[in-house]
């Protein structure tokens, strides 16, 4: 399977052990650039990692063709798995530091907004509250958040519940898994898996 992984400057934060398991269960990462390419590469999944896309707004925006590429795929089904950073490239808009607007992907309906100080941070046990392209509801993961950005109340069902912060984040929907959590795929190994069988499963 091959799976799209947005790499620039605007997104390069990635656990490289995620990658690794990807790759050890027979994925292909096939790098991009939401910032600088026309075209979105032929690949089974998409991955969208942490970064800093409220710095590079503009340019985001800006790359009209790949937004309405990457929305085109999202919403055919393409397994696509987004945090932090990510999940902010696949909302509305991002309002970034001085509160200028920069239209971003547009599959969840809700807007970003940058904070003057960071909304969390710290390491988080994930409860799966439904079933999605990555486990199923009730398995328990773990990774991190630190994020300086606030979203909408997201109008579908959570993808967790934080144990230790005592909230419900997230939005999960068809194929796609958005959050601000970092998930370090180690924690439980079947996710790798779980998400190329995922990508297998759309392509036949």
């Amino acid at each position: 399977m091959k799976i799209g992984v947005a790499r620039d400057n605007a997104f390069n934060f990635y656990y490289e052990d995620n990658l690794d398991l990807l790759k050890l269960c027979g994925a292909e990462i096939i790098f991009f650039s939401p910032l600088e390419d026309k075209d979105l590469p032929d690949v089974n999944g998409l991955y969208f990692g942490g970064g800093y896309p409220e710095l590079y707004g503009t340019e985001l925006a800006d790359n009209k063709d790949m937004r309405e590429q990457i929305y085109a795929a999202v919403k055919s089904g393409v397994p696509t798995y987004a945090e932090c950073g990510g999940l902010m490239y696949l909302t509305q808009k991002i309002i970034d530091f001085e509160t200028k607007e920069h239209k971003m992907v547009g599959i969840l309906p809700v807007t970003a907004y940058m904070k003057s100080k960071f909304r969390s941070l710290g390491y988080v046990e994930a409860e799966v509250k439904q079933d999605n392209i990555l486990a199923k509801a009730g398995e328990k993961l773990r990774g991190h958040v630190f994020h300086w950005s606030t979203i909408d109340d997201m109008p579908k069902i959570p993808a967790y519940y934080l144990k230790n912060q005592d909230i419900l984040e997230g939005f999960v929907e068809d194929n796609l898994l958005a959050s601000y959590v970092h998930l370090h795929f180690g924690s439980n190994l079947s996710l790798a898996k779980n998400f190329i069988e995922s990508c297998e499963k759309y392509r036949k």
